[in-house]
């Protein structure tokens, strides 16, 4: 006759938490001059391993690079490393697409102390209007030390550049 065995061993299961970016939006418009270039930027970074960062950046005729912090926070408790991956959603409404490129150290987990940063840039040339962005989803992922996945969020991340009149 089958008995019942002796107790297993307890177990965790790690629950995912998201950071504050989580659901949210943030967009970098740039404004260009009448016959200038310029880009718009949005990014992600690690700052001295222990705390995230997003922000927007802007550039006009090569000179700007103000970097304006859109949240900020520290990283998750027991997080090793991060892994970024950028999803293209579209182009904004009444827009064209911009094209641009993004720049992602992190598409597999790489050390927080490597403080990667991750970006998206478009650019707007006289010769190129109408308006342009485009719109992606960025998905952040904390590692543990042993590779357990242990905080996850995604943000819109939205670079548009547009000509004025």
């Amino acid at each position: 006759m089958a008995g019942c065995g002796p107790w297993s061993a307890l177990s965790r299961v790690a629950e995912i938490q998201p950071i504050a970016i989580n659901g949210q939006t943030y967009t970098s418009t740039e404004i260009v001059p009448l016959n200038k270039s310029g880009q718009a930027i949005v990014g992600f970074q690690i700052v001295g391993g222990n705390s995230w960062q997003v922000y927007i950046s802007f550039y006009t005729n090569g000179t700007g690079g103000h970097v304006f912090s859109r949240a900020t926070g520290s990283v998750p408790t027991s997080a090793a490393s991060v892994q970024t991956t950028w999803t293209l959603v579209g182009v904004p409404a009444g827009m064209a697409d911009a094209g641009g490129n993004w720049n992602s150290p992190a598409t597999s987990p790489v050390s927080l102390g490597t403080n990667p940063v991750t970006t998206y840039t478009t650019a707007y040339w006289p010769q190129t209007s109408p308006d342009r962005g485009r719109i992606y989803q960025l998905r952040i992922d904390f590692y543990n030390a042993i590779g357990v996945n242990i905080s996850s969020s995604t943000a819109t991340m939205i670079g548009e550049t547009t000509g004025s009149p």
